[in-house]
């Protein structure tokens, strides 16, 4: 029945929200898997490539015709995107997104093509696995997943990539990081930039606190709560911090449109006090620039705050204390730290609050690049 509702709703979706080309995609050397950050791609690239879309943005009718010919009742939008592959006849397949499932199912049936995958942010010990295509949640066994390599951010994490993929790895850091090389600027004097892990569900929980009881999604040993509650507790004590210590705190919004950024907005002014700014992106790169103007950077466990540390940055972390279930929400992991050091901390109170950002406010940059030496050996992403 769950798999019916699924079938039902891909078809509403593909043919009242799709767009739909009634032309074939041209033949190419390269496809890129998923639109997004494609437009960090040189333009003669993207001229010499097809997009293979995968969140329903986009299909082919042809391709959708003839996928839906061959598989009758079992069609899915794998078996489409493997149709697409099979008609452009691609030298490699490249996705700037590591976490799709099924990206890593197609090269199983196109073994002589090469499968290129790029980390591109945070990922917990299961590595955030996802099928936007299947009514399944299960992640398949490491037989079905395939890539000839995979970029990641350091080489601690590469083993975690192996243990559910066949792949050989490399790492080079983050390469959005590396689009945007660290320029001297002048800092924001006194200031706290917080980086927003705001979610389109959270003025939702807002509503209803009872929703963190529930269990977790991505780990159902244990409530939501456990782990989503430092996003809605965190920035009260941060705060609370500026205001006693008059430090003006900026949050860096996670939103990429209008209307998200309203909603995101609207929750901050719920559950925080006094005066705050916030800083918008304005394109794909543009927080990046936004760090380098702040003295003090705060996050929980943000792609954007590793980003940071590897720009030099003064970074504070402040993580779920979940390691009772699973340790890749700890600071630093897959290395294992203490769970409290002078920039980060498993606890997001007050008290913990004050005391890392007393620790960093007015740190002169020689001092915090010697005491995070070792913790950058570790976690280079840049």
């Amino acid at each position: 029945m769950k798999n019916l509702y699924f079938k039902i709703k891909l078809f509403a979706e593909i043919f009242l929200k799709s767009k739909i080309i009634f032309n074939n995609p041209k033949k190419s050397k390269i496809v890129f898997y998923d639109e997004q950050w494609i437009d960090l791609i040189p333009k003669s690239s993207k001229k010499k490539s097809v997009i293979l879309h995968t969140r329903r943005e986009v299909f082919y009718f042809p391709i959708l015709l003839k996928t839906l010919i061959k598989f009758g009742y079992k069609f899915d939008e794998f078996y489409y995107q493997l149709e697409f592959i099979n008609h452009v006849e691609p030298k490699i397949v490249i996705s700037l997104f590591d976490n799709f499932i099924n990206f890593y199912r197609l090269k199983n049936y196109n073994k002589k093509i090469k499968f290129f995958a790029v980390q591109n942010g945070f990922r917990n010990k299961d590595l955030n696995l996802k099928d936007l295509t299947n009514s399944s949640d299960k992640v398949p066994n490491k037989s079905m997943l395939s890539a000839d390599l995979v970029f990641t951010f350091n080489k601690k994490i590469e083993n975690q990539y192996k243990k559910y993929i066949n792949c050989k790895t490399m790492a080079i850091g983050s390469f959005k990081n590396n689009f945007s090389p660290r320029k001297k600027t002048n800092k924001i004097k006194k200031s706290i930039l917080y980086i927003s892990p705001y979610r389109p569900y959270f003025l939702k929980i807002y509503k209803n606190k009872n929703l963190l009881k529930q269990k977790d999604p991505i780990n159902k040993k244990y409530p939501l709560g456990l782990r989503l509650k430092v996003d809605f507790e965190l920035p009260i004590s941060i705060n609370n911090f500026c205001l006693k210590n008059n430090i003006n705190l900026y949050i860096a919004l996670w939103a990429t449109n209008k209307l998200l950024e309203k909603n995101e907005i609207k929750f901050y002014k719920n559950i925080l006090k006094g005066k705050y700014k916030f800083t918008r992106r304005t394109n794909l790169l543009s927080n990046y620039k936004i760090i380098d103007k702040h003295d003090t950077v705060a996050c929980a466990y943000s792609t954007l705050g590793y980003e940071a540390l590897a720009r030099d940055s003064k970074v504070a972390f402040f993580s779920p204390d979940i390691s009772r279930y699973e340790k890749s929400y700890n600071f630093g992991w897959p290395n294992s730290f203490n769970k409290k050091g002078f920039f980060y901390s498993n606890k997001y109170n007050y008290n913990e609050v004050n005391r890392v950002l007393t620790n960093l406010i007015g740190m002169k940059d020689k001092e915090w690049c010697k005491k995070i030496r070792n913790y950058r050996t570790c976690n280079d992403i840049n």
